[in-house]
């Protein structure tokens, strides 16, 4: 909210009003500069909230940080559906109701991003999903191509939902870039890059 009256306060004085570098928001808007340079289109931008939800599908308990819950109905719930993904998000979520699922400093990070972006929050909450790491290019992508957003040029945040012997994205930034060249990111796909199931669309990210 203070950001624009900053900005104008420091151009008032000759002084330089900017993000802190190394934070998430100017990691985030650095990523997004790039990706622009490159010209790619850029769907979505965000970030991954600060814990990890750790889940042992062993023993269907869940840590986040130091607490501890069971949670045996998420093993029916680990993978994406192809279709009603946002059905699948919502019971994660409320399977895991127990647990805080967003946070102010998320909020102030992504209204600093979107008010050096030109994006909207992709709504008023944000969405806050569960999801891995490889859903990030089938969620956060329009609803007509099965995914989350009701319109583009959105920042937003995620919840983190992996293994204990998977890697961490522990508040890290992304980005979810529309595939305009079939070969290429079937390419990237074989490598190992997080393309959607459809392959319109690729999430790039920094842990």
């Amino acid at each position: 909210m203070a950001g624009p009256w900053l900005n104008r306060l420091a151009t008032q004085h000759n002084a330089v009003y900017t993000t802190v570098d190394g934070d998430q928001p100017s990691n985030l808007i650095g990523l997004y500069t790039w990706a622009k340079v490159l010209g790619l289109e850029v769907i979505a931008a965000g970030k991954s909230s600060e814990y990890d939800y750790i889940y042992h599908q062993d023993s269907g308990r869940l840590d986040y940080t130091d607490k501890t819950v069971e949670v045996p109905q998420l093993s029916k719930l680990w993978s994406l559906p192809e279709q009603n993904v946002a059905d699948t998000l919502r019971l994660r979520s409320e399977a895991l109701a127990m647990l805080p699922q967003s946070a102010t400093p998320d909020y102030c990070e992504m209204n600093v991003v979107a008010n050096s972006l030109g994006f909207v929050p992709a709504t008023p909450t944000l969405n806050y999903p569960l999801c891995h790491i490889h859903e990030l290019a089938d969620v956060f992508i329009p609803r007509e191509d099965g995914g989350i957003l009701s319109q583009t040029g959105v920042v937003d945040v995620f919840n983190c939902l992996r293994r204990h012997d998977e890697a961490s994205f522990g508040g890290g930034v992304f980005i979810v870039v529309r595939c305009d060249d079939e070969e290429t990111w079937k390419m990237l796909a074989e490598k190992g890059h997080v393309v959607s199931r459809n392959r319109r669309y690729a999430a790039l990210y920094l842990p």
